[in-house]
């Protein structure tokens, strides 16, 4: 229950017990490596190696599978008492968005175990993924329905900590117990998609914008039995390991853990070039500002990098896959529409052309901007419309083509340096997506489920792509920016900012 079993996995994945402890026979896992008392840089380059390359899984650490989670089954209810009034139960599900984490902070961990110990991280997101039946009530709106979900929780701080006490066993060794346990989870945002909801796709749609919409007031309704209930599950699982072994025995600076001299080089090694990494040769980084090399590696990645490169942790862009993306206008707007696409890709993003630059000198804060062309972007997927376009009705649902041909573009950010593992990164804020198309066709199939009405209201809808796209470019380039921003965030977050350059 309280989401037990998904959250409990990611204190099993960053509780330092993990990364220092899991040992059999007195004999430490080669990879990764113990760290000495209370060194957060360590410690961090520790859970990095863990989070990046062991979400899999790795037996040496009794290390099970971290990303994807399987949950099988756990459940939420609140009383009438409370303004989140539902009864949620969710099976067969999957949590995902582990692999991502970073260490923010550590405290503790010195040689004098009797203290405060706390451990603080963030990860991109954290998703849930499954089965759903609810019932109930969330602020003044009924709510019930089964089927499909997705519940993210987006770039959470986690924090857990607990009090160190001694525990001298059977033959003098003295174990650590956790003592005022305790959890949090802060996410940035929740996006709620709860699919199906009252047996009605358009009353779906609506309940979960307003969910999403109203997340700061439906969290901290789940928020307290959530941690509480996850608290004593996580203390459980931690609490074993530092039963199983002596605490001195979990730090380099034991005597029954000392190392031989090549183990201590392939430890630097790891911390260096497994964690931190060397920027990979091809293609060679830039000077900084070097417009002409910045535009031909911007072209390079477009071309031959679009489908994804794990060297710099990018996934594909094109395609790149939108969950959901809603558009609506109000009455107020000549296009009184809502439009949600489900299972949508972008196409066209490897015909992005390099024409000028912002920013990317020696500063990272400030603002960065590429501009230049495409021969084309398409949304393909399926989707859903109701509403009025000018002064014309229309409603369908199926498939749908909206193609931009020879837009303009600017993709830009703030930047913002943060520290990791002793280097400067660059963060990604206020991220934007601005397109110019040169003309615009639109093609829904299935319009007035008649074809012969479908096919005149596209034609009606591409001869007057100059009236409509104005009204809709805020609300699909946002759905856009939101996915985007992700890719080009984990892509800065893979190495230090001054690798992406020479000197």
């Amino acid at each position: 229950m309280y989401f037990k079993n998904f959250f409990v996995n990611i204190f099993i994945l960053f509780g330092l017990v993990i990364a220092w402890s899991t040992v059999a026979n007195g004999a430490f896992p080669d990879d990764p490596k113990p760290c000495k008392y209370g060194d957060e840089q360590c410690i961090g380059k520790v859970i990095g190696l863990i989070a990046r390359e062991k979400y899999g899984g790795d037996d040496s650490l009794n290390l099970s599978a971290m990303d994807p989670i399987p949950v099988k089954k756990f459940h939420i209810k609140q009383g009438s008492d409370s303004p989140v009034n539902i009864d949620l139960l969710f099976t067969n599900n999957v949590g995902i968005g582990l692999k991502t984490a970073t260490l923010l902070k550590t405290k503790g961990f010195g040689k004098d175990l009797a203290t405060k110990h706390e451990v603080i991280f963030k990860t991109d997101k954290l998703a849930l993924v499954g089965d759903y039946k609810i019932s109930g009530k969330v602020l003044v709106l009924p709510i019930h329905g089964s089927g499909k979900s997705n519940v993210t929780l987006v770039e959470p701080k986690i924090t857990i900590s607990w009090m160190g006490t001694p525990n001298v066993k059977d033959g003098g060794a003295t174990h650590m117990k956790l003592d005022k346990f305790t959890v949090d989870l802060e996410p940035k945002n929740v996006i709620f998609n709860f699919e199906n909801l009252f047996n009605d796709k358009f009353l779906s749609d609506n309940m979960n914008k307003f969910l999403t919409d109203s997340w700061k007031e439906t969290y901290p309704e789940i928020h307290t039995a959530l941690t509480k209930g996850l608290a004593p599950i996580a203390r459980n699982v931690i609490q074993g390991v530092f039963d199983k072994h002596p605490y001195e025995k979990l730090f380099l600076e034991s005597s029954r853990s000392k190392m031989p001299i090549k183990v201590v080089i392939l430890l630097v090694a790891v911390a260096i070039g497994g964690v931190i990494g060397d920027f990979p040769d091809d293609p060679k980084p830039c000077k900084h500002g070097d417009v002409e090399c910045i535009g031909k590696l911007f072209n390079y990645f477009m071309i031959e990098k679009h489908s994804g490169d794990t060297n710099y942790d990018l996934k594909s862009i094109d395609p790149l896959f939108l969950e959901t993306l809603v558009v609506a206008r109000g009455a107020e707007s000549p296009v009184n529409i809502r439009c949600s696409m489900n299972g949508s890709e972008v196409l066209g993003i490897k015909t992005l052309r390099f024409e000028k630059k912002k920013g990317f000198g020696k500063e990272i804060a400030g603002k960065h901007e590429i501009s230049g062309q495409a021969q084309y972007l398409s949304l393909v997927g399926d989707y859903v419309i109701t509403g009025s376009v000018l002064i014309l009705p229309i409603k369908g649902e199926g498939k749908a083509n909206i193609t931009m041909h020879e837009p303009k573009y600017r993709i830009g950010w703030t930047g913002s340096p943060y520290e990791k593992d002793g280097a400067t990164y660059m963060r990604v804020k206020n991220f934007y997506i601005d397109l110019y198309p040169k003309s615009i066709t639109f093609n829904f199939e299935n319009l007035y489920n008649n074809k012969e009405l479908s096919d005149n209201m596209n034609k009606f809808l591409t001869k007057n792509w100059s009236e409509i796209y104005p009204e809709l470019a805020e609300p699909l380039t946002r759905g856009v920016s939101f996915v985007a921003n992700q890719v080009v965030d984990r892509f800065f977050a893979k190495y230090p900012y001054e690798k992406y350059f020479t000197n």
